[in-house]
């Protein structure tokens, strides 16, 4: 890169140019310039590090590959370090060797903008990032900010929009990426100049490092272990699912007396409207509505109502977990790699996407039978997680719940608790007016529905 005009450059700034703003920032392409900017900066108290990924699919379900690591120790002064494609493995394999004193344990402590995503590329080089001192997206998080988003965070406060922010994470261009991951290191060092008083002003200081940023690497660590899914299992019941789902469309085409699409909204509402006569409910762009809940008011009205139901809870049983699972898998580790946020929930619970492994149905048989696909399996020796391994399976027994009744007093919370009682089934006797012994499971599941939806701002009308 051509460096612009600039007062006394430093000596390893052979790269530097000034941005628009007035930034300088400096490629380092060789493993000897990256370790005279680190001894420069040997006293350090904290780094910004922003890390950009390579989207070229060499990465592979796990995550993408690394595309580039900026840093910054002062605002106003950022570096990048670019691992470009064409770059051979050696070179790619030295500056990440003489970038291991910064970014380790026993380098300054680490300011990132939501750092799984930079533990989880960095972690499959064999790179474990340590301290992490701050993350802006976690403090944005319960700052309640609207946004977690950096381009977002810093477009009021910073003054702009980040460089290239449309491009952000990115590995092609190496002049524009350099500038992006420059501008989003020195916006994370100025974010966190910003918002950590904040949480210190709010008492969430300590809470942000005593919780939820310890839990950042154990999280990065589930995403790389992944778990193992027999597909023989799944495999099977695709097949059976396939076979009963062509027989609920025979009956549905016998009670209709023609063939229709049980999954378009549209057939179904000139089915159930039109043809059958159903109760009309309110309308949509395709017609009367043909959604879940409408349906099930309408089940007991005609008898291919329930069979619709069906067919649907088994196709998306079939189409999002039993056929999508096998897809993806990680061919390098046999394993499934979900990804987990910490910021994606209003209740701050953990969220898990790509696939949602924390929403694969369980009251159902069909459902349960999904659940037993996930082993735990033996990884490949050349696996992150090599060796055989075990499942554990461990839950808080009703955490908030206990929360709330520590908090408010509550009598009745307090002593169901103290009598080791099952909470919901105790709320589901009251409200069916039935000994909790003989609460159902069905019951117990809409007393826990109940109490969870109160703790979480359920209102008069939802819970009615």
């Amino acid at each position: 890169m051509a460096e612009t005009a600039s007062q006394n450059p430093p000596p390893e700034s052979g790269g530097a140019v000034e941005s628009a703003v007035g930034m300088r920032r400096t490629v380092l392409d060789s493993p000897g310039r990256v370790r005279a900017v680190l001894g420069a900066h040997s006293g350090a108290e904290r780094v910004a590090l922003a890390v950009a990924t390579d989207r070229s699919g060499r990465g592979g379900p796990v995550g993408d590959g690394l595309g580039a690591v900026g840093f910054c120790f002062r605002p106003g002064v950022a570096y990048c370090v670019p691992f470009e494609q064409d770059r051979g493995a050696q070179d790619g394999a030295g500056l990440l060797d003489a970038l291991r004193p910064l970014l380790g344990v026993d380098g300054p402590p680490k300011v990132v903008h939501d750092a799984k995503p930079a533990l989880v590329a960095l972690g499959r080089q064999g790179v474990e990032i340590g301290p992490l001192q701050f993350d802006t997206a976690l403090a944005a998080f319960l700052l309640n900010e609207p946004a977690t988003r950096l381009d977002d965070l810093a477009a009021a406060p910073l003054g702009g929009a980040l460089e290239d922010g449309g491009r952000a994470g990115r590995a092609g261009d190496a002049t524009a990426d350099a500038a992006t991951i420059c501008a989003r290191a020195d916006a994370t060092l100025r974010l966190a100049g910003l918002l950590e008083p904040e949480l210190a002003a709010r008492g969430q200081l300590d809470y942000l490092r005593r919780v939820e940023l310890p839990l950042v690497p154990v999280l990065a660590e589930m995403e790389l272990a992944g778990i193992a899914v027999d597909a023989g299992v799944l495999a099977e019941l695709s097949g059976r699912l396939a076979g009963r789902l062509r027989a609920l469309e025979a009956e549905m085409r016998d009670l209709a007396g023609y063939p229709f699409n049980p999954r378009s909204p549209q057939q179904l509402s000139e089915l159930l409207y039109e043809r059958l006569g159903l109760e009309r409910t309110r309308k949509t762009a395709t017609g009367y509505a043909t959604d879940a809940a409408t349906l099930e008011a309408l089940a007991g009205r005609h008898p291919i109502v329930a069979l619709i139901l069906e067919h649907r809870q088994l196709a998306r049983l079939k189409d999002g977990y039993v056929d999508a699972l096998p897809r993806l898998v990680d061919g390098r580790t046999g394993r499934v790699h979900t990804h987990f946020s910490q910021t994606a929930t209003s209740s701050g619970r953990i969220a898990s996407s790509d696939p949602n492994l924390q929403n694969i149905p369980v009251r159902t048989p069909e459902g349960r039978e999904v659940r037993r696909a996930f082993i735990a399996g033996t990884s490949p020796a050349n696996a992150i997680l090599p060796g055989p391994t075990v499942l554990l399976s461990a839950d808080y027994a009703q955490f908030e719940l206990r929360i709330l009744a520590h908090v408010t007093g509550e009598p009745q919370l307090r002593e169901a608790f103290a009598r080791d009682e099952d909470i919901h089934a105790v709320t589901a006797a009251e409200l069916y007016g039935v000994p909790a012994a003989e609460v159902t499971a069905e019951q117990r599941r809409v007393g826990k529905t109940v109490n969870y939806g109160v703790i979480y701002g359920m209102s008069g009308f939802r819970l009615a």
